[in-house]
């Protein structure tokens, strides 16, 4: 954020002269001409300032690491404060459940999910070599799969009309399966697998 008598270089966006960029040689410090409106869909702002009637009728999932190397997780405590002080309910919860079926949010129309770990959630892979390490797993990536998890667990649970929910009955009748399929890799001029 520039403030009014601090000195600033006139190079534009990018820093770079010559480039023509936008805001070069204006003699003004360059923003993004969409700066203005990113500002304007800041979500505390809009989570302040949404009728209530409107911001009750809608469903939130957030979750937030609380190691963020981004600090996402203060943005996401803010928010939820912003919801809180507007007098509407959010289940906060710490840490992803370990029970698959417990994971779902039937009731719940706004969740905060904290865990531990950082913006995507892992840094490396490690799933030893036998099956009691490979069960232990890679803890970070465990923590990704549950953010997938527990998001479309509630978008299902809240979806209208939607077939794939979370409770029993759905789980029994539309069973979640592996499938492996393969697609041939252009760039890397072999066939790949995917799950």
């Amino acid at each position: 954020m520039y403030d009014p008598g601090e000195p600033f270089s006139d190079t534009g966006l990018d820093g770079v002269w010559g480039t023509g960029d936008d805001g070069e040689g204006d003699g003004k410090s360059a923003y993004n001409p969409n700066h203005d409106n990113f500002f304007a869909e800041d979500p505390l702002t809009r989570a302040d300032t949404l009728p209530l009637a409107t911001l009750q009728n809608l469903n939130l999932h957030i979750d937030a690491g609380t190691q963020d190397e981004f600090q996402f997780n203060i943005h996401a405590e803010n928010f939820v404060q912003t919801i809180l002080d507007r007098g509407l309910n959010v289940t906060i919860e710490n840490g992803f459940s370990e029970d698959f079926p417990s994971v779902s949010h039937f009731d719940e129309n706004r969740i905060y999910v904290r865990h531990p770990g950082g913006h995507v959630g892992f840094n490396k892979e490690d799933i030893g070599l036998s099956f009691k390490q490979a069960k232990k797993g890679i803890e970070e990536a465990i923590v990704v799969a549950n953010r997938f998890t527990t998001l479309f667990s509630f978008v299902s649970d809240h979806f209208t009309g939607g077939d794939y929910g979370t409770d029993p009955y759905e789980l029994n009748k539309y069973p979640s399966k592996m499938e492996v399929a393969y697609f041939k890799s252009p760039s890397l001029n072999r066939k790949m697998k995917f799950g």
